[in-house]
């Protein structure tokens, strides 16, 4: 009988049969062995973790930093240069439409609650669209050919701003990094505009 087919605690060497006991190293395996009781499960509380320096997705403090980032971003003028560029945002969000707005003038770059008084460009999307967009895990293109993300307007604006446009995910990179996620990243997928 070959030795790979013998019983783990007995082998030869060199004829002798050596039988291994069991010490402390298996008992500790054994003890490891035994199933571990799971304390009981506590309901999840309803409100969410958001400490100050934390923006919630889409509220009006995640507004204020965006708008915060554009104004510190001199970069972000040239997307307004040289006609001003106004690109809106509706993101449907439990239930509501939240709307803001971004205007690109040659002077600089602003972030605005609400609906523009004349948009170049008009994106709608739901939430866990937009979260996606903004964290790259959503294409644009993926977006569209699936319906989550439609464009209004004259896209042409935002195609002559090409390489500006590169600059924008750059600048508002620390909201982003200091933004919860929204609750229905995955809930409000079905809801179409």
């Amino acid at each position: 009988m070959r030795a790979s087919a013998r019983a783990p605690t007995a082998m030869r060497l060199s004829g002798t049969p050596v039988v291994r006991r069991a010490g402390a190293v298996e008992a500790i395996g054994r003890s490891y062995a035994r199933p571990v009781p799971t304390p009981p499960a506590r309901p999840t509380p309803r409100r969410r973790y958001a400490p100050r320096a934390v923006a919630e997705f889409l509220s009006d403090a995640w507004i204020t930093e965006l708008d915060r980032a554009a104004r510190a971003a001199p970069g972000l003028a040239a997307l307004g240069t040289p006609a001003r560029l106004v690109v809106e945002e509706c993101v449907r969000h439990e239930g509501r439409d939240v709307v803001y707005h971004f205007v690109f003038e040659s002077t600089g770059a602003r972030v605005e609650r609400g609906p523009a008084s004349h948009a170049d460009l008009s994106l709608v999307t739901d939430a866990a669209t937009a979260w996606g967009l903004g964290t790259g895990t959503v294409g644009a293109q993926e977006a569209i050919v699936s319906g989550n993300l439609k464009i209004r307007g004259r896209a042409e604006r935002l195609r002559a701003a090409g390489e500006a446009l590169h600059a924008v995910h750059d600048v508002f990179e620390h909201v982003r990094d200091a933004t919860t996620a929204p609750d229905d990243r995955a809930g409000d997928a079905g809801e179409r505009r």
